[in-house]
């Protein structure tokens, strides 16, 4: 929505829980390259833990490409009924109107239920 506080949110329901091991995201067809996000779970969709933190990450270079990254640690042990992906910094659009955008075209979440 072009704020710094754009976010991706996945609530399972109150029924189900997953223990992320690792996840995995596809960037849409745009220039939008998020650089900068946590990773973050959640019991009851108000109290958020960082789970993982990029700062600075280039792994995606080219539209609609796949990256994929490990969630370990205490993290990872732990189950959660939701988790969100939040913008922290800029992207690396060229498009200052655009820099605050969380572009994605595919997320998916891999662990134990």
């Amino acid at each position: 929505n072009g704020v710094a506080s754009s976010w991706w949110q996945v609530d399972l329901g109150e029924q189900h829980q997953l223990a992320i091991t690792y996840y995995t995201l596809r960037h849409d067809g745009s220039q939008d390259f998020a650089r900068s996000w946590v990773l973050q779970g959640s019991h009851d969709l108000s109290n958020w833990v960082d789970l993982k933190r990029h700062a600075n990450d280039t792994t995606v270079k080219v539209p609609g490409q796949y990256a994929s990254w490990p969630v370990i640690g205490p993290a990872a042990a732990t189950p959660y009924r939701a988790f969100r992906l939040l913008l922290t910094a800029p992207n690396a659009s060229p498009n200052p109107a655009s820099r605050y955008n969380f572009c994605l075209s595919n997320v998916e979440f891999y662990g134990f239920m």
